[in-house]
């Protein structure tokens, strides 16, 4: 399924709809002035990537077979993609922003010294190579490059940054796609007939689809409309392309899943947010993962929910609050910031989306206190994410408190640098590829969820327990799944910004 991108252009005010390839909407804000902060707790979609290993060479394809057109008769068509091997992996803006968004990060919160003593830090990410690539860019730009590398453990069915692979009944129940079927539907000839009116050729529909997805990354990666293989689209065109997105992510990670699905998929992340609040030796935690990790809390805190589920017709979708392109574009983050309330064991919270304040349904004033919030969310933060998902295995994450084993990783690629039709910045500091030495001696208490580096830290079992017998299968007669296995990486101790208004297209992971 095509993801989509936003784009924003600061050349003249205007934008163009990507979805989730949507380059990152960097912004400015500085913690409460009158307030003492004693926490910041992150989470973060890895930054702009290269399409996946299924969509790479389609890409590839489809632009060679558009090649021939006389739209392109005074221009040689390279996507920047370079090697196959860069598949999936960080692409060299995505790296510029994170580094960029990890050196902000650090002059916002410089003078709370909140992040002096790395110590005191707990960070956890997916373990696909982007993400990994994306939790060390953002610490290189943070941290600097003086400090020593950190530690990476891998865990795996996690519930905190993975809960879509590790979640037992969501693998194995077929996912809502008719309405994002009918939109297309409606859309796709007129579509093709208009793209191919411009380029000359009888592209079929999935043709003039990867095409688009292909035209989406190029915005994403610093290109423009009138360049490449975007020649035969317009404004209109990326619009309908992330109303599409939007469809396909409302029912299959957010408000219009099946309940509890629809308000308590991302029950877990939140329910460790809340114990890491609750433990004085943190001060901060950074967790990163994909847009799948982002929209099940978002929808779980009740963000961008709109009064009538949305339907594939005009009168859902104007004006709807639930936009991919806000909600999941390249690295987009949600921080929040933990600052001394009436009493020490009742702070209050304060919620940053893409470095901007945003209320929650709870807040008063942009605050809400921990004990407020947790009344609010009690349902949420409650829930057990493994009875929920009928998993036949126990999960790593908040919602349990497991901490699961864990085994050292350095497989952590060096980011590409492709050859590329647009400029890339260059960080102020080169990014290293992560090594992942120097283990820390001083290790502070982990909270809830989170394993303490040991001497002689087990590697987990080559084989997940095979499920026991007459676990009841989510829907009659239909074939399961193996359970998925993802993992997750722990980044802990001293391991550790694309900033312009451009209209772009988001892919999700």
């Amino acid at each position: 399924m095509k993801s989509v991108f936003i784009l924003y252009f600061s050349i003249a005010v205007q934008c163009i709809e990507l979805g989730s390839t949507t380059p990152y909407p960097a912004s400015d804000y500085s913690p409460l002035p009158d307030k003492q902060l004693l926490q910041v707790h992150m989470f973060t979609r890895h930054g702009a990537r290269f399409p996946t290993a299924k969509s790479f060479q389609a890409h590839l394809d489809v632009a060679n077979l558009v090649q021939s057109s006389p739209l392109f008769k005074n221009e040689q068509i390279d996507l920047g993609y370079g090697n196959t091997s860069n598949a999936g992996l960080l692409h060299p803006t995505g790296k510029s922003s994170v580094f960029e968004y990890g050196q902000r990060f650090q002059a916002r919160y410089k003078q709370t010294n909140l992040l002096t003593d790395h110590s005191k830090f707990f960070s956890s990410s997916s373990n696909d190579k982007r993400v990994l690539q994306t939790a060390s860019s953002f610490f290189t730009g943070m941290a600097g490059t003086d400090l020593p590398n950190g530690v990476v453990k891998n865990r795996t069915l996690d519930s905190d940054n993975d809960m879509n692979k590790s979640c037992f009944l969501y693998v194995n129940t077929p996912k809502n796609k008719q309405e994002a079927k009918a939109f297309e539907n409606s859309i796709k000839g007129e579509l093709a007939s208009r793209v191919n009116s411009k380029l000359q050729l009888n592209l079929n529909d999935t043709q003039v689809s990867t095409l688009q997805d292909a035209c989406a990354f190029q915005l994403a990666f610093g290109s423009t409309l009138d360049k490449s293989v975007c020649k035969p689209f317009d404004e209109q065109d990326f619009v309908d392309f992330a109303l599409d997105d939007d469809l396909a992510k409302f029912y299959t990670l957010s408000y219009g899943l099946e309940p509890p699905f629809n308000s308590q998929f991302g029950c877990s992340p939140l329910a460790g947010l809340v114990a890491n609040i609750n433990n004085p030796q943190l001060s901060a935690t950074f967790h990163f993962g994909h847009a799948e990790t982002i929209i099940p809390i978002v929808t779980s805190l009740g963000l961008f929910k709109d009064a009538q589920p949305l339907r594939a017709n005009d009168a859902c979708l104007a004006g709807r609050q639930f936009q991919v392109t806000k909600i999941a574009p390249f690295q987009t983050n949600l921080v929040f910031e933990v600052y001394a309330g009436q009493s020490p064991s009742n702070p209050d919270l304060r919620l940053l989306m893409n470095e901007k304040p945003i209320d929650l349904p709870c807040s008063k004033n942009g605050l809400v206190s921990l004990q407020e919030f947790e009344s609010f969310y009690q349902e949420v933060l409650t829930c057990k994410f493994d009875s929920i998902c009928q998993n036949p295995y126990t999960t790593i994450g908040g919602s349990n408190g497991n901490t699961g084993n864990v085994s050292v990783s350095t497989d952590i690629p060096a980011i590409p640098t492709p050859t590329v039709q647009v400029p890339i910045a260059t960080p102020p500091v080169d990014i290293p590829p992560a090594v992942f030495t120097n283990i820390p001696t001083v290790i502070p208490t982990p909270a809830v969820g989170i394993p303490a580096p040991v001497a002689g830290i087990p590697t987990p079992a080559a084989n997940i327990p095979t499920p026991a017998a007459n676990i009841p299968t989510p829907i009659a007669n239909m074939p399961v799944a193996a359970p998925a296995t993802a993992t997750k990486a722990i980044v802990s101790s001293a391991l550790l910004p694309f900033n312009f208004h451009f209209l772009f297209v988001l892919l999700l992971v």
